[in-house]
């Protein structure tokens, strides 16, 4: 009987062990995350003349990047915490993602985003690089019918 209730026990634990399902949990990544926080910048500004940009002026300074409030914003800051410009419509990619920049007008200057930043054959306004940390995007800038791009090559810290 003792061999019976034994061998009953033990084809029933490897029948539940067996037949058992391991749950796998995903936990998504935000694309975001990886991009987050101080920035090296070299600002170069160009004079836009006939479609040619022709450089102009640079500078330099620190800048930040954090999450924007929805999953496909990312907000580009001066180190003092002022909003520079809105990195939009985020797509990921294998190694980093891209970004579009959304117009925006402040102290009668337009701003709208610039074609630099190239994935394949496609171009964006900006993108993130992850194996080097680097961001880069770029604007144009509208100042009484003249135009200067602006380019922003940065390196996080």
């Amino acid at each position: 009987m003792k061999k019976t209730i034994l061998a009953i026990l033990t084809v029933g634990t490897i029948m539940f062990t067996a037949c058992s399902k391991e749950e796998t949990k995903v936990t998504p990544t935000d694309v975001r995350d990886q991009a987050v926080g101080n920035y090296n910048y070299k600002l170069v500004n160009y004079l836009l003349v006939s479609g040619e940009l022709i450089p102009n002026d640079s500078s330099t300074g620190i800048l930040k990047v954090e999450k924007g409030t929805s999953t496909s914003t990312i907000l580009i800051k001066e180190s003092n915490g002022k909003l520079i410009t809105t990195g939009s419509k985020i797509s990921a990619a294998s190694n980093g993602f891209t970004f579009d920049i959304d117009p925006q007008t402040v102290d009668s200057v337009t701003f709208e985003g610039y074609n630099y930043f190239t994935l394949g054959s496609t171009k964006y306004h900006g993108g993130f690089i992850s194996g080097i940390n680097n961001l880069a995007f770029a604007y144009k800038a509208t100042i009484s019918g003249m135009s200067l791009v602006l380019v922003a090559e940065c390196t996080k810290q």
